[in-house]
This record gives C-alpha cells, structure tokens and sequence, in this order.
C-alpha cells in the first residue's frame, strides 16, 4: 500500500501541474476538440506514469527490505527520507520551472537550460527571483514539499510493524512490485517496441496538445546526454563543403580554407560610421506592419519605409548569445552549442575585425555583466576594443538584474560615440534589454488596454524613436549606417512546432543619406548583416563566413534552431524537424496553414534540407579544423 500512495500522490501532482498549464495556455486552444484534449490528458498520465515509476524504485527497495527483515531499520529509514525528499523537491521545481520556461519558448524544460547558465548563475538567479513568476513558481513548490514531507510520515511511520506474510508469499509480492514498476517505466507491455518516447505524446495537429501531453522531468531525463559538437554529423565534410561552396558562389576555393573569399568591391569605398541595435526580444509579429493590430511599434513601422529593410529576415537562434554570434561573425546556430563559451575559443573573420583593419574603433555595449555568457572574452578576442557593460554605470542607473534601461543605454553610448567620432570612424553595437522579464515598465508608458508585454514593447519603440531623434543631432549622424535587428524573437503563435514569431525579425539598414529606401522580400538571416554592410561600405575583405551580401546575392532559405529541432523557412514553405521525436513538417506558412504536407512534397522537405545540411556540417567542420580565422 506504501508504494501504491506513493504511486497516486505522483500522478496527482503530475496532473495538477499539467492543468495548471492547460489553463495558462487555454485561450490557444479553442480550436481542439474535447475528445482531443482528453486524449491529451490521458497520454499525460502515460509519462506520468513513468516518471512516477522511477521514484517508485527506492521506496518499493526500502518496502521490500523492511518486509524480509520484518522491521524499520533506523539507519536506512534516515537515509530513505532524505534521499527521497530530496528526489522529490528536485521533481517539483523541474516542474514549476517548466511553466514559465514554456511560456518563453513553447519548449517543455530540458537540461539545455544549464548551458545557458554556464558561467552566468548568480544573474540567472537573480532574473528569476526578480519576476512576479517566480513567486508563482516558488509557493506551490513549498507548499508540495511540505505535503510530500507530511505524506511520507503518515504512509510511511518510524515505529510500525511489517505485515508478518510468509517467505514465498514476500518473493512472488516483491517480483510483481518490480515487474509492475519496471513496465510502468517503460510505458508499454509490447517488449517488441522501445520504452515509451517523446514522439509518443504527438497525435494532434495541434502542437500545443502535443507538448501539454509530456511531462518535463521525462523531456529532462531524456535530453540530459548531449552530443558534443564534434560528434554531430548532418552529412559528409566533402560533401557539406563543396555544396556550400556552390550556394556561395565560390567556384576557385582556397585549398586550406574552403569557404573564404576575398570581396573586392568595384566602387570607391566610404568611410561610414556602423552602428548595429541587437533588439531584445523584438520579433517581427510585433510590427503593425506584419498585422500586429494595436500598433505599439509605430517608430519600427515608420523605418520599415524610410530604410532598406528586409521582411524575411530569421535570427539563427532562440536566445541573446545566439544572436550576437550570428550577428557579429556569420556563423548558424548549432543545437546546444555555446559558440561565446567554448574552450578554447575560437577566433573568426568578424564584422569587427575586418572594419577594424580599415581603421575603424570598434565597441560593444550591453546593459548587464560584461562577462555574460562569456560576453566580453568573446569579443575582445574578436577584434572588439572594449565592452561597456554594467561595471561602467553608476549605481543610481541599475534598473534590475539585467543592469540599465534602455533608455540610460542609449544616451550613455551617444556621449561616448561623440568621441570616439573624433579618432575616426567607429562600429558600435548595442544591445538592449529592457524587452526582457523582469520588466520595468515606466509608468507613461502603463495603459490598461495594453498587456504588460505591449507595454514594454511601446517603451522599447520609443527609446529607439527617441535615440534616432537624439542622434540626429549630432554631427556623425549623416555619414552613419544604422542597422536594426533582433537578437532573438518571442512565441507569440504555436501553428508550428518552431513558432515562427521566435525566430522572425525585422532587419532595418537605415542611413537616410546613404541608402535608398527599399523593401525587400528576400529571404535573410543575421548571418548576412557583417557582408551587406561591407557592400554597402564598398570595402574590400575577406568574407570566411556564411552570410551573403543581401544587395547583390540571394539565398533560397533561412535556417533555425534550438536545441531540440530546426526549421528551414522559404518564401513558400516552411519545414521543421524535431530531433528528439524525428517528426518531420512541411508547411505553406504564409496564410498560418497548419496542414502538414510532408507526405505529398517529401522532394521539397529534401531539397530544403540539404541546403541547411550543407552549411551546418560546413560549420562544424571550420570549428572543428579551427579555420575560422584567415589572416590577412
């Protein structure tokens, strides 16, 4: 009966936390059927079940033990409650975290989410103990802990006596314990198919219903062996690299390094100021431009038609240091990889490096710790002269755990742009924050009519419309280049297993006295910011990276990824494959289709993907050779 409660109060909390999810997510689902949802549920208990089951282990081992020696023995019932109260609080914040992480990523919790803690614990911690979330996530916690504590006392007393059954009677009780414990952990009775899996909870077209059914400690477990990188193959070197040269346009590579070309620019170059906006958290679904209805960017708007600005642009990745990487050197996202963090860390033919041969300061500014996710080191190696981060501002300006505003940000890097405009041309990058829970949202910009997501979004808008306005007024602000871009988006839709609002971007070339007005629909990534802004300089370099200069080169698809899938989107399809259950998608996104169409087009699904395979396993190979870096 021990391990029976045991068994029930697992489950029991499994579902509350589920439909505590559920009704979080509710208003998304309006369009699944009751028959569907149940069904949800009810694949819900079969994780559930497994999950439970390996808890089940030690209190049916201890149970079993005590039965044979027919008394509590002291020293491992100690050892029992703490080990499993530990175990079990363990359990309970995989699960209270799980929430708050799938509302930013429409992912269930994996153990990828120590990656991005690496190196940055103390701020991450302060991040979520900043957040009205994490009061939310917190109490359940404690309050399941203290009845799980209860619970174990109550089912399981120091001073009881053991049931007094004979020998045989114990052996054939224990051997079925076991077996119904170890056919619960595999989820299924068919020893001819594998333990239960995370393709098994995918039954509806609705991928909402499909991630609500797992259960975050299973998506945890199963996810905890990560492959190195140098493990990961997509296809062949030689073949990777010689189909990225074609889709670059190389025909005579360099036999050592294979995807470098040197560009030399037929027109006179131009000596223009850069300055790069990484916008956090700015995805494009939050354009009136793209139909967002409230109009709560209505500066982004308004550059979209006074700049050169590129409607299908994607950001590689789903998070900031993804988004730097791509931005700055040209390089794709590559599942968990941590290209800022990786040891030893890899020097390339940056944006940086290159300007900085033609003369150019080149400085980065964040709001927060320069040393997160290994910011600073990073770019410093990568040509950067110097990262103003949190360590630079006075105390009075520090807005929460990610440092300053926005607005402090942009008027401390213009005083600082003013002089470094005296030495000569300059790139700058900034990279705002203000996007990013927790949020501090001023009270002018408060309306009752607006999320508190929308309201941080039209702060966000207005700093920018203030920082160009202020900018304007000084003296630089004609021979200077401004481009706009998001670090990374926010899962703002779920018609797809990749919301396509986590990865789209607007991306804004804005020089008024430079660059022609223009909208573009080619398809762009960050990749290609470093070779369009050396096209628009007219400077020659050395390009050994992936992006292509949007102005006088084209690319069929832009490619996406996190650490669990990718997608690779077209101007007609869009597909997606998630790794973790080896489900495949093809999608005609434009109208929000949701039908999957990989049965009917499998040729398109193929072609997409060998365009992405090539420049994955191309990538892979440079980082694993080291021939990031030409010298020149």
């Amino acid at each position: 009966m021990f391990v029976a409660k045991n068994y029930l109060f697992w489950v029991v909390v499994f579902f509350l936390f589920r439909l505590a999810l559920y009704l979080i997510n509710s208003g998304d689902m309006d369009d699944c059927g009751v028959a569907d949802k149940v069904r949800m549920f009810l694949i819900g208990l079969r994780f559930d079940t497994a999950i439970a089951c390996y808890l089940l282990v030690l209190p049916a081992l201890v149970a079993t033990i005590e039965t044979f020696a027919k008394r509590r023995l002291r020293a491992m019932d100690i050892g029992f409650r703490v080990i499993y109260t530990i175990s079990a609080v363990a359990v309970l914040l995989i699960m209270a975290a799980d929430i708050p992480y799938f509302q930013n990523f429409f992912q269930r919790l994996s153990v990828s989410v120590f990656n991005e803690m690496e190196g940055n614990f103390g701020t991450v911690v302060k991040m979520i103990v900043g957040t009205p979330a994490f009061l939310l996530m917190l109490v359940p916690v404690i309050a399941l802990s203290i009845v799980f504590w209860v619970f174990l006392k109550k089912t399981h007393p120091a001073d009881s006596k053991c049931k007094a059954d004979k020998t045989p009677t114990k052996i054939i009780y224990s051997l079925l314990l076991f077996a119904l414990i170890f056919i619960g952990m595999r989820g299924n009775v068919n020893f001819k198919q594998g333990p239960i899996h995370t393709r098994d909870a995918y039954f509806s077209t609705s991928h909402i219903l499909n991630q609500l059914g797992l259960n975050p400690c299973f998506v945890f477990i199963k996810n905890t062996k990560q492959s190195a990188l140098f493990d990961i193959t997509f296809t062949d070197d030689s073949t990777a690299l010689a189909e990225s040269q074609r889709q670059l346009g190389i025909t005579e590579p360099d036999k050592e390094f294979p995807l470098m070309r040197m560009v030399e620019p037929s027109g006179e170059g131009h000596r223009y100021n850069v300055v790069l906006v990484l916008m956090e958290s700015m995805s494009a679904y939050n354009m009136q431009y793209f139909g967002y209805e409230k109009g709560i960017t209505p500066f982004l708007d308004s550059l979209a038609h006074e700049s050169l600005f590129f409607e299908n642009c994607y950001t590689s990745g789903k998070v900031t240091s993804r988004g730097i990487y791509s931005s700055i050197v040209g390089y794709p996202t590559i599942y968990a990889y941590q290209p800022l963090n990786i040891a030893p860390m890899r020097r390339y033919n940056s944006m940086a490096y290159e300007l900085k041969r033609h003369g150019y300061s080149c400085n980065f500014f964040v709001s927060h710790e320069k040393e997160y996710d290994n910011c600073n080191n990073f770019l410093l190696m990568n040509s950067f002269d110097k990262v103003y981060s949190k360590e630079d501002y006075p105390e009075s300006a520090i807005a929460n755990s990610w440092g300053v505003a926005d607005d402090f940000l942009f008027e401390y890097a213009l005083g600082k742009m003013d002089s470094l405009s005296e030495s000569g041309p300059f790139f700058t990058t900034l990279l705002t924050i203000s996007n990013h829970e927790p949020f501090v949202i001023p009270e002018k910009y408060r309306t009752p009519d607006k999320t508190e997501r929308e309201q941080m979004v039209s702060y966000c808008d207005d700093m920018l419309r203030q920082f160009f306005a202020k900018a304007s007024q000084h003296p630089w602000f004609d021979s200077t280049i401004f481009v706009l871009v998001a670090d990374h988006g926010k899962p703002l839709d779920n018609t797809y297993p990749l919301p396509l609002s986590l990865y789209h971007s607007p991306l804004i070339f804005y020089a008024p006295s430079v660059i022609k007005p223009q909208i573009s629909d080619a398809m762009a990534s960050q990749k290609d910011i470093f070779p369009t802004v050396m096209g628009i300089l007219q400077m020659p370099y050395c390009n050994n990276t992936f992006g292509i200069d949007l102005m006088r080169e084209s690319r069929p698809y832009a490619m996406i990824m996190n650490e669990q899938a990718y997608g690779i989107v077209g101007k007609e399809w869009y597909m997606v494959r998630q790794t973790d259950t080896d489900l495949k998608y093809l999608f005609r996104y434009r109208d929000s289709d949701p039908t999957n169409h990989i049965a009917q087009y499998p040729q398109v699904a193929d072609s997409m993907e060998q365009y992405a395979f090539a420049q994955w396993q191309a990538a892979i190979y440079l980082l694993k050779t080291g021939k990031t870096f030409y010298k020149h």
